[in-house]
């Protein structure tokens, strides 16, 4: 139930690999987007969630599809 930029999305937290992410896909016209925000971790790095979440929230909110001019 989750959209980005008007195109349906799955946002969740991988916890495989060295670092756990959070990471948004997104289709959009038959594209595949990644969004990838890492390492994340708000019990290991309290310090740097305020700054993750606002970049979080800036991506999320300001990216646009679009088809280009030809």
């Amino acid at each position: 139930d989750v959209q980005v930029g008007g195109a349906p999305a799955v946002i969740y937290v991988d916890h495989n690999g060295a670092w756990p992410s959070r990471q948004a896909l997104i289709i959009s016209r038959g594209w595949g987007y990644t969004i990838l925000a890492q390492p994340y971790g708000p019990d290991q790095w309290p310090a740097g969630l305020e700054d993750l979440e606002r970049a979080w929230d800036t991506a999320l909110d300001s990216i646009a599809f679009f088809t280009p001019w030809r």
